[in-house]
């Protein structure tokens, strides 16, 4: 008995298929197109300010493809200081007042009173004041120098000592160098001034700066003997002394401070070797 077998039907195979992928792989392309053309169309000078926006961030320069800067720049720009016009008021009625009191005390020959773009500047010769190579006061002119510092109690501003030495080099067992010299007797003077006046201590600072700020040339007699001196500055307020380490560090101008620019050797009472002795 024969059986009848069952024939299954060939499926039909389409042959575009392809066209599906295709017509995806075409889209894609359509919009590739379009977003270059996008892109293209760019506004040149948005362009040139987003390049010099760069170039600036980067420190690149024209001509150069280096992202370092040919020559430093420095950390913190210091502006130079603007005397307002009310300082500068204040600052002549306080120079008339101090020379009125070295009338008084006989010291008109010995200090020096000068408005500068720092402050006002009040040079103390060092023979009338200090010995030869010494940095301790005089005992002699003490009294008169503690009634003339008193002028400046009240005032507000920040108060720098600054000690200078002419270029004769000094060698001695208590002041090695000029540096040391300089910075003591900034400091003797910050000490009596300290002790004697109602000036707070937080408005005081010293520097010692050898015989590198010659107001007067080293080579004649004169001049040294002008260069030996110490200098109150009396501060204007775009001159204090920290305000560019203030505005870098956001710290407040009423913070409690005492500065020391130059750190002073201890000050001795004893005499220098006569050998050694120097201003």
């Amino acid at each position: 008995m024969s059986s009848r077998r069952k024939h299954r039907a060939v499926p039909h195979i389409n042959h575009e298929r392809w066209m599906v992928s295709f017509a995806d792989f075409m889209t894609l392309l359509f919009a590739l197109f379009v977003v270059l053309f996008a892109i293209s169309q760019v506004d040149a000078k948005k362009l040139q300010e987003v390049s010099e926006s760069m170039e600036q961030a980067f420190g690149v320069t024209k001509g150069s493809t280096s992202v370092l800067p040919s020559k430093p720049t420095p950390a913190v720009a210091i502006i130079p200081p603007i005397v307002t016009q009310q300082q500068l008021k204040a600052m002549e009625a306080l120079k008339v007042k101090l020379e009125a009191q070295l009338e008084k005390e006989q010291l008109k020959e010995s200090v020096n009173i000068q408005i500068q773009e720092r402050g006002l500047v009040i040079s103390l010769r060092d023979a009338a004041f200090f010995d030869s190579g010494a940095a301790d006061l005089r005992s002699s002119v003490l009294p008169k120098l503690g009634r003339f510092l008193r002028q400046l109690e009240g005032v507000p501003n920040d108060m720098r000592i600054e000690g200078h030495t002419d270029s004769q080099p000094i060698h001695s067992s208590q002041f090695p160098s000029n540096w040391e010299l300089s910075g003591a007797r900034a400091g003797s003077l910050l000490r009596f001034t300290s002790g004697h006046t109602t000036i707070r201590q937080r408005q005081l600072s010293i520097a010692g700066y050898a015989d590198q700020r010659p107001i007067a040339d080293n080579k004649a007699d004169e001049g040294r003997q002008r260069n030996r001196r110490v200098d109150i500055v009396i501060l204007t307020d775009s001159a204090s002394k920290d305000e560019p380490l203030r505005k870098l560090f956001g710290q407040q101008p009423n913070a409690e401070r005492t500065s020391t620019e130059a750190a002073p050797a201890p000050v001795s009472t004893e005499r220098q070797d006569n050998g050694n002795q120097h201003q």
